[in-house]
């Protein structure tokens, strides 16, 4: 028999922790760690933001009791699809997401009603589409 994963919710918490502090490290200036700044560290700084949304969100599910074989998914990718993931913490506590929700447009302040869902759906794939991006085809390179 397989052994059983223990999924532990303060380590994944550190852990999301971790990667935002290093997006942030990536996107701020002055910045005393990295001596020369260049376009790489911005995508490095969008992997790591991506990656940690992608731990916070999946911490908060196995909290409340959510499976890891429904949170990986059907497809490779699902497991980091931002929107899915979000929808599936909407299902288990609806209130506390909508107060996340709502807490975010109130921090930007947009004129748009669906401001939450629009920049969820620019994100959500974020961390599968930035983490290769050097091996994508470019026009005119």
């Amino acid at each position: 028999m397989g052994k059983k994963i223990v999924w532990n919710t303060h380590r994944m918490f550190k852990q999301a922790c971790a990667f935002s502090d290093c997006a942030k490290c990536c996107e701020i200036e002055p910045n005393n760690i990295i001596e020369y700044r260049f376009d790489a560290h911005t995508v490095s700084g969008i992997v790591n933001s991506a990656f940690s949304c992608e731990v916070f969100i999946k911490t908060l599910l196995i909290s409340y009791g959510v499976s890891i074989k429904e949170i990986r998914g059907k497809k490779s990718c699902d497991g980091h699809d931002l929107k899915r993931l979000w929808g599936l913490f909407r299902k288990s506590d609806s209130k506390k997401a909508e107060k996340a929700e709502i807490e975010l447009k109130r921090h930007f302040n947009p004129k748009n009603e669906n401001f939450f869902d629009e920049q969820l759906e620019m994100i959500s794939d974020a961390f599968e589409h930035w983490r290769y991006i050097y091996m994508k085809q470019t026009k005119g390179v």
